[in-house]
């Protein structure tokens, strides 16, 4: 097993990620940042080795990209934004 198949979050993994980051979104009162940090934040998603392009999916926490960078309450694994 390669280091990338180590990290591969599970699918329990994923559901819990997905539920702690909508509870997160759903206390602050769902607030999305601007269409600016998403567009700068989709750049730096899209040039990172952690990304699965093809399904638009983190490799690190198992999240949806073009989703979670809509969040304001929500940060990359891998705080690069």
């Amino acid at each position: 097993m390669d280091k990338e198949e180590e990290k591969k979050p599970t699918l329990v993994d994923k559901g819990f990620n997905l539920a702690k980051s909508l509870l997160r979104y759903a206390t602050e009162g769902f607030p999305n940042v601007s269409q600016d940090i998403y567009e700068k934040r989709m750049l730096i998603c899209n040039s990172c080795e952690s990304l699965n392009k093809k399904k638009a999916i983190c490799k690190l926490c198992g999240c949806h990209v073009e989703y979670k960078g809509r969040m304001e309450t929500e940060s990359c694994p891998s705080k690069k934004w």
